[in-house]
C-alpha cells in the first residue's frame, strides 16, 4: 500500500499553505507554494474552470499532481484554492493509477483539509474513491492527456511537468 501526503493552498491574508499532512524541504515547498497561485491577475468577475498541474519536486522524492479552482468565496478577486497530491516517485514512475488520482482530486474538492490518502498498490486505485464518469470533470481535464500520461513509460513520466 502507498500512503499519498498532500497540502491544500488557498487565500488567507494571502495565498499560503491551509492544511498539510506533509512537512516538505524549504525548495520543494517553495515550488509547491508558486504552482498552487494562479498565474497572473484576474479581473473582478472573471471565471474560469478548475485544472491540473502535474511537476516534479527539486529533491527528485515526489511527483506533484494538483487540481485548482477558482475560490469565489475569497475576500478579493482572483483568488484560488488548490489540492495537491505526492506521489513518490517510485510509485509514480511505476504503478499509479493516474485516472484514479485525478477523479480523488476532483472529489476532495477545494476546502476539506489535507489528510493521507491510502492507494492499494495490488489494483492501483483507492478504495474510498467512488468511481466518476468524464462528464462529471471540468471541461479543461482532457481525457487525451490524462490518458496519455497513464500509458507513458517510467522514464517519459518521471520527466513530464504540464498544466491544463
Amino acid at each position: 500500500m502507498t500512503i499519498l501526503d498532500q497540502q491544500l493552498h488557498g487565500y488567507r491574508n494571502g495565498h499560503q499553505l491551509l492544511s498539510s499532512s506533509a512537512k516538505l524541504s524549504k525548495a520543494d515547498q517553495d515550488l509547491v507554494d508558486r504552482l498552487s497561485d494562479v498565474a497572473g491577475p484576474l479581473r473582478p468577475g472573471e471565471h474560469f474552470d478548475s485544472y491540473l498541474t502535474c511537476y516534479p519536486l527539486p529533491s527528485g522524492s515526489y511527483y506533484v499532481i494538483a487540481r485548482t479552482w477558482q475560490d469565489l468565496d475569497a475576500p478579493r478577486a482572483g483568488c484560488v484554492r488548490t489540492r495537491s497530491y505526492f506521489i513518490p516517485v517510485p510509485d509514480w514512475t511505476t504503478n499509479v493509477d493516474i485516472l484514479a488520482l485525478v477523479k480523488s482530486l476532483t472529489l476532495e474538492g477545494p476546502t476539506a483539509p489535507a489528510k493521507r490518502i491510502h492507494l492499494a498498490r495490488e489494483t492501483g486505485t483507492f478504495a474510498s474513491v467512488t468511481p466518476l464518469n468524464a462528464s462529471n470533470w471540468s471541461k479543461r481535464c482532457s481525457l487525451r492527456i490524462v490518458n496519455r500520461l497513464s500509458f507513458s513509460t517510467p522514464l517519459s513520466r518521471k520527466e513530464l511537468r504540464f498544466g491544463f
